[in-house]
């Protein structure tokens, strides 16, 4: 509790409000950006990875690159990913 009045004092020192009903306190993994951050680690998100793997491959310039940018986001966890990935688009 003590980080959390220290956060508390922080934020009302620097001017900002929270909207306390938006507010969740006490929570072991809080999903932020396409990441699940739980314990000081941070994952990929589920449900975005499985997006990921189900994703048609791409046909025009537009949608490689949109799949580059997909897979640069999540280049610290891409390299298991990408080989599934490749190999259902080459499976179809």
């Amino acid at each position: 509790m003590t980080h959390l009045k220290q956060f508390l004092f922080v934020v009302c020192d620097v001017g900002l409000t929270l909207n306390f009903a938006k507010c969740q306190f006490e929570q072991y993994s809080v999903p932020f950006v396409g990441y699940i951050v739980e314990s000081g680690q941070f994952v990929p998100d589920p449900a975005k990875v499985e997006a990921i793997m189900n994703m048609m491959e791409p046909q025009t310039k537009t949608e490689v690159r949109r799949a580059l940018d997909i897979f640069s986001f999540y280049r610290g966890h891409v390299n298991p990913l990408v080989p599934s990935v490749l190999k259902n688009w080459t499976a179809e």
